[in-house]
């Protein structure tokens, strides 16, 4: 039986192009009162790509000074070393094994691939974590090596099997990102102010999601943002009259080491 030959991930969102911008002429009329235009280029202009992450990842992370994805991570741990990668994939991610490595096996390169959301302002993705890392604009370098796609891409995969049918539809390119994220939510728009507009394009569970090569470092981040920055800064009050218990303790120390690694840095924390 032959070997089925990858896909170039990044020629199928370019390759969507053409139908992005049929169905983006589509959505004006007098009723969007220009506001469909607006948000594309707020998109275009002011968008970042964001990860957000468990603080001991986070930590991680900014300690180690690069990002690494689920298949480096299980290969630089020292457990499991007597099983082959696809089984410490699953020991990794016992959820979601199946559908990971179903997608990733499609695609060119697809050990390489990692995952973030565009991100206009706000905590992120926060179905991921509370702590989100937004990476500078120029990230990542090479802007052929990027892909949007219009909601999370396990959305097109059915255990080990990939929709690619629903999924070339769903893609963009960097050209296109704007009109993807237009096209997502237009019916939104006219319903809130501008100012709102970012917590439209990512939130919680809702959000477009960004697919890349190049591993951030902490040169590529632009700011860190802790979406409950303000639980941690209780519990610094609290540990100065009473005892923390195990959890809250943890909880502190790491909140402590994140804030001590981006001041190593000078990468900026803000507040959401």
């Amino acid at each position: 039986m032959s070997i089925p030959e990858k896909i170039d991930l990044f020629a199928m969102a370019a390759k969507n192009s053409i139908h992005l911008e049929k169905e983006y002429q589509k959505l004006h009329s007098p009723e969007t009162n220009g506001a469909v235009d607006r948000f594309c280029t707020m998109v275009m202009q002011t968008s970042h790509i964001s990860i957000n992450f468990k603080p001991t990842a986070c930590a991680q992370f900014l300690a180690s000074g690069r990002h690494l994805n689920i298949h480096e991570l299980v290969e630089l741990s020292s457990e499991h070393a007597d099983l082959t990668h696809e089984e410490k994939i699953f020991k990794a991610l016992p959820d979601s094994a199946e559908e990971r490595l179903g997608f990733d096996n499609s695609f060119e390169k697809g050990e390489q691939i990692r995952y973030g959301a565009l991100n206009m302002g706000g905590g992120g993705a926060l179905y991921f974590d509370n702590i989100c890392v937004v990476l500078k604009q120029s990230f990542p370098e090479n802007k052929d090596e990027v892909a949007y796609c219009e909601r999370d891409s396990f959305g097109y995969v059915n255990r080990s099997m990939v929709n690619l049918t629903g999924l070339s539809k769903a893609l963009a390119a960097e050209s296109h990102k704007g009109k993807l994220a237009t096209i997502k939510h237009c019916k939104e728009l006219a319903l809130h102010p501008e100012e709102s507009w970012p917590n439209i394009l990512c939130s919680r569970n809702s959000y477009v999601e960004a697919l890349f090569w190049q591993a951030p470092t902490v040169e590529s981040i632009a700011c860190v943002r802790i979406a409950n920055q303000n639980d941690y800064e209780e519990l610094v009050v609290k540990a100065a009259t009473v005892k923390l218990d195990k959890n809250e303790a943890q909880n502190l120390a790491r909140y402590h080491e994140i804030v001590e690694l981006l001041a190593k840095h000078n990468i900026t924390l803000d507040k959401v």
